[in-house]
This record gives C-alpha cells, structure tokens and sequence, in this order.
C-alpha cells in the first residue's frame, strides 16, 4: 500500500477529476482506517463525512495528502483514468483537459518527461472536433495508447 499521503492525493486527483465519487472516497476512507494501526484524525474525519459535503471531503484529503509528492500520485492515478476513459470515451477529452489544466497549474514548465503527453491532448481533441486537424477516434486511441503506458508500468 503507498503511504497514506501519497495514495490520499491519488484519491483526491482522481475525486476532482470526477472518476471517484464521494461514496467510493468515504469507503477508500474506510479501508484506510482498517489497515492503519493509527488513523489520522483526517481518515476518520473522511470517514464520517456526509457524501453531500464535497467541500468537507476535499479539506479532509488535502489534510491528508499534505507532504505528497505530487508528479508520482498523478502517475499513480493514470491507469484508474485511463480505465474510466475506456469506459466512457464521450469524457475523454475533459479528462485530457483536466490533465492539461493540472500541468499548467503545478508546472509552469517542469513536467516530467513521461508526462509531456499531458499538454497535447487537450489541444488534439480540440482541433480534431472542431475539423481543424485529425480525428476525434484517432485522438482517443493515441491518448488511451500514452495512458496505457502508466498502466503496464503498475
């Protein structure tokens, strides 16, 4: 299992990226406080949060991600974003643009280079949908294909 910070801001992308949903955070919260011989109070915080209050359950993961290193929990939460594009190909290219938004708002230029495929994507649906340039099925494919790749390395 990752450290709890680690694998709280893999929960906490993956929560605003809308792939995981309040009640699988809640349960993530749960599991957590079972393999942990002393929960943070944050865990049991999240464990008791109402579903409803996205707000709440947010300040309790960014409490417990606190100290993450930020570019590995990204990598580690590719392969769930990659599973959940595959299961519905229509959220695509808001997940591209959630990465690409992500990378500007933490980078400023310093993404890693296994990670550069984050800025082309939101740009390469963009044209293909509007004409411009490709196709949307092909964008998909190659952006599935990049995922992928943090998929076999797990």
């Amino acid at each position: 299992m990752l450290p709890i910070t680690q694998d709280a801001q893999r929960v906490n992308l993956l929560f605003q990226y809308g792939v995981l949903d309040a009640s699988a955070i809640i349960a993530w919260a749960d599991a957590a406080i079972v393999e942990t011989d002393s929960p943070p109070h944050a865990l049991l915080e999240l464990s008791t949060t109402a579903s409803d209050r996205t707000a709440d359950i947010l300040s309790c993961l960014q409490r417990l991600s606190e100290g993450a290193e930020f570019w590995p929990a990204l990598r580690s939460a590719i392969p769930q974003l990659r599973d959940f594009v595959t299961l519905h190909p229509d959220r695509a290219e808001r997940i591209a643009n959630h990465l690409f938004l992500t990378a500007c708002s933490f980078a400023v230029g310093d993404v890693p280079e296994d990670l550069d495929f984050i800025y082309r994507f939101d740009d390469a649906f963009s044209l293909a949908r509007e004409g411009t340039y490709g196709e949307t099925e092909t964008v998909y494919r190659e952006f599935i294909h990049e995922m992928g790749r943090f998929t076999d390395a797990v």
